[in-house]
């Protein structure tokens, strides 16, 4: 969650002492967040706080015995480099899926507020078929069992890893991803301006690149991921079926890279020829992007002619 003119930021050392200050965006954007906790904290040390900024819920909205907020989860590492480096080109490529939500004013960001819900309870339903998505239907009916996901922190890695198979790129550091429990996840739901519902699993911001999923056992965390983080790589596309077919192109790549290099174990648990249910969207969005891919492009590079608009159902539904 982000307040309009302040940035509210807590950071809790792993010697258990906290502390918390506020600064005007102005503020952070030139001096940086280390740069400010250092200002803030006798300690000064990178290994006495955790990686990155966390994700949060304002304090009067929570508990002082909620659990530690998840991290934001994304590497430090260089990018790796890519094949023009080896032929003796040194300086690193921009990465092209570097894309951050514009600053907005207070005005227009309730006007350019965009997010995406999976709710496996509607999904079925053909009264409400725009809004969701369920990742269970992408595993394999029998599949061995995964552990409980609470936090990001337990997959991190996991995350990073196949982001940079899927890419070839770090994982972008403003990217936020937030796994949490259900009260905390519809605390910071309803926060964003969504509709609550029970069977949510995950929400999508684009305003400010953050990905929240609600705590769940590996592989069904693994993939919602995938769909989410295919939403807030680019700029929100022009229609629906676009952005939804955007999100499948990325997560069948990211399903891919899952099952091919058997990250965290998974490899039996993807069912990539899954067709989802009928319902006008996700199966046309879906039908979409494999059609192209069984003509031979990779989901990666149908991701990104839809993130550049050289690709568009709205091409093949004239």
């Amino acid at each position: 969650m982000m307040y309009q003119s302040k940035v509210y930021v807590h950071v809790q050392e792993k010697i258990e002492r906290s502390f918390s200050f506020h600064a005007s965006r102005s503020v952070i954007e030139d001096r940086g967040i280390e740069g400010l906790i250092s200002s803030y904290s006798t300690s000064s040390s990178p290994e006495s706080t955790l990686p990155g900024v966390q994700s949060y819920i304002p304090m009067s909205s929570a508990s002082s015995s909620s659990s530690q907020p998840a991290i934001s989860c994304y590497s430090s590492r260089p990018a790796l480099p890519s094949p023009s480096q080896f032929s003796g080109q040194t300086q690193t490529p921009k990465n092209p899926l570097e894309y951050r939500a514009p600053q907005q004013s207070p005005a227009l960001q309730s006007q350019q507020y965009t997010s995406f819900n999976y709710n496996p309870l509607s999904y079925a339903s053909s009264s409400r078929p725009q809004e969701y998505f369920v990742p269970e239907n992408f595993l394999a009916l029998y599949r061995p069992d995964t552990q409980f996901i609470e936090k990001a922190q337990e997959i991190e890695e996991h995350i990073k890893d196949t982001f940079r198979l899927v890419t070839g790129y770090e994982l972008p550091s403003h990217i936020k991803i937030t796994i949490c429990d259900e009260d905390k996840f519809k605390i910071l739901h309803k926060s964003n301006g969504g509709e609550w519902s029970p069977g949510i699993q995950g929400f999508a911001v684009h305003l400010n690149n953050q990905v929240v999923i609600k705590q769940n056992k590996l592989d069904v965390v693994m993939l919602v991921l995938g769909h989410e983080i295919g939403h807030v790589l680019s700029a929100p596309l022009n229609n629906q079926h676009d952005e939804e077919a955007k999100a499948f192109a990325f997560e069948l790549a990211w399903m891919k890279a899952i099952k091919d290099n058997n990250i965290a174990n998974l490899a039996e648990n993807i069912n990539i020829n899954f067709q989802p249910a009928s319902n006008g969207l996700h199966d046309v969005a879906f039908g979409f992007v494999k059609k192209l891919v069984s003509a031979g492009k990779r989901a990666i590079d149908v991701f990104k002619g839809l993130t550049t608009k050289e690709v568009s159902m709205e091409f093949s539904m004239t």
